[in-house]
């Protein structure tokens, strides 16, 4: 996350003091140590949408909204972080490691994909298995091919999905770090069912850092519909996607 004028110089000084825990997260969320979980919400968010999810909590203990929007809440006496608004695989990973800083635990990770399989309709769900991870104009999981969520993880959230009668889609996925300069078609794998820009680089970045974490992905756009389309179901799928997780995991 790119430091301003105003803030260069406490970033400058966390950088060089790496030792000090908490430092990060403190001038990202004015907490040096964050909640177990994070919801992280990557992408175009809406208003009603967030509205909702914010209505599963009782309290708002911070909020914050500069390079993406940011959220303590809490429920009773269980504690989580929100953040909404996460573009692009470079400010996902950096995002990672301030949770990290912050000692947080578990990264649920909703993003929208593009649907690859013929038969996909926006407000499909899928639950990756594997990530493949390639070069856009930056590479960012160093050396890997590919990148894991928590293989525990994502069994519970099938798990709950299955018992709530959800249908989704299972496999492998793929992460792209930028829009518009993308690899050799060769390059991909044959077998992915959907496309995006963040997961890889979330779950590459928690596993190293020993943090639990799984992606949802909602499916936005198909051969047949575009980010133009209305994204209505999309929406409504991503709510539901967290309401269902949030209940029972």
């Amino acid at each position: 996350m790119a430091p301003t004028s105003a803030n260069r110089g406490t970033l400058d000084e966390m950088l060089e003091d790496k030792i000090n825990m908490g430092q990060w997260s403190k001038h990202e969320f004015k907490r040096n140590i964050l909640p177990h979980r994070c919801y992280f919400f990557a992408g175009t968010g809406i208003n009603s949408l967030k509205d909702k999810i914010l209505n599963h909590f009782d309290k708002i203990l911070l909020h914050e909204n500069d390079l993406y929007e940011r959220y303590i809440v809490k429920n009773n006496v269980k504690e989580c972080s929100l953040v909404f608004q996460v573009y692009g695989a470079s400010m996902a990973a950096d995002l990672v490691h301030v949770l990290k800083d912050g000692e947080s635990k578990e990264i649920i990770f909703f993003g929208a994909a593009f649907g690859m399989l013929s038969e996909m309709k926006v407000g499909d769900f899928v639950i990756p298995s594997k990530i493949q991870a390639l070069d856009g104009i930056i590479k960012l999981c160093e050396n890997e091919s590919y990148a894991l969520p928590d293989y525990s993880f994502v069994h519970k959230i099938k798990s709950i999905f299955d018992e709530k009668g959800i249908l989704y889609y299972s496999g492998k996925s793929i992460s792209i770090p930028s829009v518009f300069v993308k690899p050799k078609k060769e390059l991909y794998d044959n077998d992915l069912i959907a496309l995006e820009m963040e997961l890889a680089s979330v779950c590459y970045y928690a596993k190293k850092l020993d943090i639990k974490s799984a992606g949802v992905l909602v499916i936005s756009d198909t051969v047949n519909k575009t980010l133009l389309d209305s994204q209505k179901d999309r929406y409504e799928s991503m709510y539901l996607a967290f309401k269902t997780i949030h209940e029972n995991l």
